[in-house]
């Protein structure tokens, strides 16, 4: 690979990285991206520049820059609110023409330039215009569309990301402008795939001598970054060509909405831990069954997201514990019972007694409550001369009778006296942080881990099994996981992609955290 003063220096920043990524891992979830309002207009440049790889590697790109700022790889983000007429000015500072398409956006119109094999193109030195409409909200993509098996591999792709009408951050998050696609926070996924070997060609002056047949990649990105680098906050100076990260963090309970883009030329199966997610929508169309009504109910839940190249997926995740075999809350006795999620408005059927094996709870709207589950119950009587509400923790055993609750706990708020309920008494039902077990319901799940000399621990690792809880780390562990959120793996499923230049960890590796309650995360701006 060339080098030169400047490239080492770059390689050793990008390594800096390495050692201080800690300390710039704040609890966010949000794209990053040009917003310009509605209508708005987007000038990009086509140009040379560089890149570092998580191993340090400097690789040359070309990418698209914003008016008076850095290429970029990816191209930058576009966030476009639906309805608006789009308008970009693309300007060609490359030895070859260059040009731009934008898949699912229709009866885009091109200006200027020369004729190409698909659109108008910018030649050397010029300027082509694109203007269309963002009629539907979605994810999408552009790339180029002249000599695209080498300008896309060399970096020009990026996303687009139309906002449904009425959207509101915060107050109106939805994916397409229905409750069914609502989310609490969201993460762009741009994935893409470099042979560096080409790009090696094209730095030297040779890219008439590269061979695209024998193209074989050997750097894998998220947002334009390989692990570890896309654990270091969004815009930080040693990556001054690779603006995006890709550290997603959510709360318990929370939806968070995926945006998934395959920019190469390999499928790439994206893995998310911890929990199976919803398939909403492909390459910005809703899974519905009525066209139009942007209702996901055709959505597929998946435990892995096979991005094909050149598609887009829609997915939401969310994770709250449930039926993992412990408390990962860890409460005691003395903890508040927060509400995560409400399942139905409902009526006790019959009289609540402490040796109740079984309440007869009228079925919620949605028909019934979701089997192996703990709920929480705040009843109250409607009596005016006993306001007082209690807390009851119920739990389905038998899915056959799925609304007979068995009576885990109950407690009368700010007394230690249960109160007498009468039949038909009413009730909110909802989650109580996951699964309870044996044992005393407000208690920990006993958990004793080995002796320190018999871990190894990770950066993440809090110390503790518990959500927001730090147990004792030896010296220079752990410190990457800032409010002891539980950490999970989300990565590509093909092992090759987990490397840089055949080196592991690194390549398409990221980390999701879900934060304990009470964590801010920081959210996207537009």
């Amino acid at each position: 690979m060339k080098t030169s003063a400047k490239k080492r220096t770059m390689r050793a920043l990008g390594l800096a990285a390495i050692l201080i990524l800690g300390l710039f891992a704040t609890a966010q979830a949000k794209v990053d991206g040009l917003y310009n309002g509605a209508n708005p207009t987007f000038n990009l440049t086509a140009a040379t520049g560089y890149i570092v790889g998580g191993d340090g590697a400097v690789l040359h790109i070309w990418g698209l820059s914003p008016q008076g700022g850095p290429v970029q790889y990816p191209a930058p983000t576009l966030i476009i609110p639906q309805g608006s007429t789009v308008t970009v000015n693309l300007t060609n500072q490359l030895a070859e023409p260059v040009s731009l398409v934008f898949p699912g956006q229709t009866n885009v119109q091109a200006t200027g330039g020369i004729e190409g094999l698909v659109t108008r193109e910018a030649v050397p030195g010029g300027t082509v215009t694109y203007t269309f409409t963002a009629a539907t909200p979605g994810t999408f993509m552009y790339q180029s569309g002249s000599n695209m098996a080498l300008q896309i591999e060399m970096g020009l792709a990026g996303a687009i990301i139309v906002r449904p009408a009425g959207f509101a951050i915060p107050g109106n998050m939805t994916a397409y402008g229905t409750a069914d696609t609502a989310y609490d926070q969201e993460i762009l996924y741009f994935q893409s795939e470099m042979d560096h070997r080409i790009h090696e060609k094209v730095d030297s002056g040779q890219a008439s001598l590269v061979d695209l047949t024998t193209w074989f990649p050997y750097y894998w990105f998220y947002n334009g970054r390989n692990a570890p680098d896309v654990f270091s906050a969004a815009g930080v100076p040693w990556l001054p060509n690779q603006p995006y990260d890709c550290f997603p963090h959510l709360l318990p309970g929370q939806k968070m909405l995926l945006r998934i883009v395959g920019a190469g030329r390999d499928m790439h199966p994206f893995h998310h831990h911890g929990n199976s997610a919803t398939l909403i929508a492909v390459d910005g169309q809703v899974l519905e069954s009525t066209p139009g009504s942007n209702n996901p109910d055709l959505g597929e839940v998946l435990f892995t997201q096979p991005v094909l190249p050149g598609q887009t997926r829609d997915v939401i995740f969310s994770w709250n514990g449930n039926e993992l075999g412990f408390d990962i809350y860890g409460h005691v006795a003395t903890d508040p019972i927060l509400e995560v999620e409400v399942f139905a408005a409902a009526t006790l059927q019959d009289p609540l007694a402490e040796t109740d094996t079984g309440v007869n709870v009228a079925a919620p709207s949605q028909g019934a409550f979701p089997k192996r589950r703990a709920f929480r119950a705040v009843l109250t009587s409607g009596l005016a001369t006993d306001p007082a509400r209690e807390v009851v923790v119920l739990r389905m055993d038998d899915p056959a009778q799925p609304n007979i609750l068995t009576v885990v706990k109950r407690g009368q708020e700010g007394t230690t006296t249960p109160a007498s309920w009468p039949a038909n008494t009413s009730a909110v039902i909802g989650t109580y942080h996951g699964q309870i077990f044996a044992g005393p319901a407000d208690n920990r799940f006993p958990v004793t881990l080995p002796d320190q000399k018999d871990l190894t621990m990770g950066a993440f690792y809090s110390g503790s099994p518990f959500l927001g809880a730090m147990g004792t780390l030896p010296p220079g562990e752990g410190g990457f996981n800032l409010n002891n959120g539980l950490a999970f793996m989300w990565h590509s499923h093909s092992e090759k992609e987990l490397t840089n230049n055949n080196i592991f960890p690194g390549g398409a590796i990221s980390i999701a955290i879900v934060e304990p309650f009470g964590t801010t995360i920081e959210q996207s701006a537009h």
